[in-house]
């Protein structure tokens, strides 16, 4: 299977808080990869750190089998794209000022967009259904409406490598359900590889072909859905009993789920002690 990223012994974190401790893993190319763990394990450090937007401490990490390290911003940003979680920018900026950010890469005169440059706009904008206010400005649309905007900023930025961090995030079940569609009609129609991390479980198995769990900053386990959605995974990553359940289409879905109250009280016990 051909790797999209190579991450070898990568060290990561902020203000001198480790985060990621000399963590190895591999994620496919033309897949759709979620990263899944609890919160702060390290599932957007990783993500953040795989788009250049935080700096890694040490180890490395190959794109295509080339040293980032070797490559330049704009280099980058014409191979891969990252949506931020919550991104935010002036909410008088019309629909399209936005969405044409997105071409920044590819632009050789910042002070015009070429032909191009508006047909990969139009795309975006038809793929993300926000054709409909163009003209309108951010801070006029809906939470949902926003996130397929900013979505449509990282498509129009034409690369064959999408990073999502959270984006379904304050999002209702069905716009949700939405931008998750889109993500799966970028992968089957037009082979993007996407990354992304998740909190929602049963999303995460259904839209994805492989799954990377993480914990206090190391890979507890990779594989399809099948492969790690099982009760065992999710004791030892989530701290839950949890009954898995098959659909129609042979996708695991956590069912119902409870907390083990046993090891979150010796966890307390032992971070008063610490």
């Amino acid at each position: 299977m051909t790797e999209v990223f190579q991450v070898n012994q990568l060290v990561a974190g902020y203000s001198q808080v480790r985060i990621l401790n000399e963590l190895t893993v591999s994620i496919p190319a033309g897949k759709v990869t979620t990263i899944i763990g609890p919160n702060g394990c390290g599932k957007s450090t990783l993500l953040k750190t795989l788009g250049r937007i935080l700096k890694k401490d040490s180890g490395d990490i190959f794109l295509q089998q080339q040293n980032m390290n070797t490559m330049s911003t704009r280099e980058i940003a014409q191979k891969l794209a990252i949506l931020s979680q919550s991104p935010s920018g002036p909410g008088q900026l019309k629909v399209f000022e936005l969405i044409a950010y997105g071409r920044y890469p590819h632009r050789k005169n910042l002070g015009k967009l070429t032909e191009q440059d508006k047909e990969k706009i139009a795309w975006a904008m038809d793929i993300t259904n926000t054709s409909a206010f163009a003209e309108r400005e951010i801070s006029a649309l809906s939470g949902g409406q926003r996130q397929r905007v900013w979505l449509a900023m990282a498509l129009a930025q034409e690369t064959d490598i999408l990073l999502l961090d959270e984006p379904t995030t304050y999002l209702d079940m069905a716009h949700q359900l939405e931008v998750l569609e889109i993500v799966e009609e970028l992968n089957k129609n037009l082979g993007c590889t996407i990354v992304m991390v998740l909190h929602d479980l049963n999303h995460a198995a259904r839209y994805s072909h492989e799954l990377i769990a993480i914990k206090d900053g190391q890979i507890q386990c990779c594989g399809t859905p099948n492969d790690i959605m099982t009760n065992d995974m999710l004791k030892k990553v989530f701290n839950i009993d949890a009954q898995i359940l098959y659909d129609e289409h042979n996708i695991p879905v956590c069912f119902s789920y409870k907390l083990i109250k046993e090891k979150a009280e010796k966890m307390k016990k032992e971070k008063v002690l610490v």
